[in-house]
């Protein structure tokens, strides 16, 4: 059986949603974690989005996506660690957050870590709870193994957020990287051939590239591919 590191490097897909789904999804597959969710912080946003959630109610992701992973006190000592911290690291069983979402759906422990990037400082988060008293080391490894893995994709989707490039865009610079033809990716993606010459024009346009061998040259450089 392959460990959760090596299934996080085996996804070939190229749209980031994908990649974020296979993952978490990899995530409760492999643990005893009940719920698992994603957020995403985007440039100058005082809020994340939420990308992934399973497990939570609607209540408790309407309380994520608010301010809380910017202002709680608990969720900010959680910021901090290097390792990701249990309840009982941090006494959040006793927290406004714990006793009113999570406890009354049955959770009982818990972990939770700040996704950091090196140029852009904060830009996501990982929660994963469970019905069980206690969380392993095996299972907090994973969740930290999940965090590096959204990292960089996170740092991708930020320089993306900086070009303002659509997710369709970055799928199809992707297939540019990888030496496909504009009739290639009209099949891949299920496009029009007019349609996938419209995103290579509008590519060019916001990356000043000049060719197709630019386009897939800066996508390295930036971190897309």
């Amino acid at each position: 059986m392959i460990s959760y590191e090596s299934f996080l490097q085996f996804g070939r897909e190229t749209n980031s949603s994908a990649q974020v789904s296979r993952a978490a999804t990899g995530l409760l597959d492999v643990t005893a974690f009940a719920s698992v969710a994603v957020t995403y912080a985007p440039s100058g946003v005082n809020r994340h989005q939420v990308l992934f959630s399973h497990g939570y109610s609607r209540d408790n992701m309407l309380h994520l996506s608010t301010d809380y992973v910017v202002s709680d006190p608990h969720y900010r000592q959680i910021a901090a660690a290097k390792v990701p911290p249990t309840w009982r690291d941090t006494g959040f069983g006793t927290s406004y957050s714990a006793r009113t979402w999570l406890m009354p759906s049955g959770y009982r422990d818990g972990v939770s870590m700040a996704i950091h990037d090196d140029e852009f400082g904060e830009v996501g988060s990982v929660h994963a709870n469970s019905f069980d008293d206690g969380i392993d080391e095996v299972q907090v490894g994973a969740v930290l193994a999940l965090g590096s893995y959204l990292s960089t994709l996170f740092h991708e989707r930020r320089r993306s957020d900086q070009l303002q490039l659509t997710a369709r865009e970055i799928e199809v610079i992707g297939l540019v990287a990888q030496g496909a033809s504009n009739p290639e990716i009209a099949e891949q993606l299920h496009l029009s051939r007019s349609t996938v010459g419209t995103h290579i024009e509008n590519i060019l346009r916001k990356t000043g590239a000049r060719s197709r061998v630019d386009i897939a040259v800066d996508a390295v450089r930036r971190g897309l591919v």
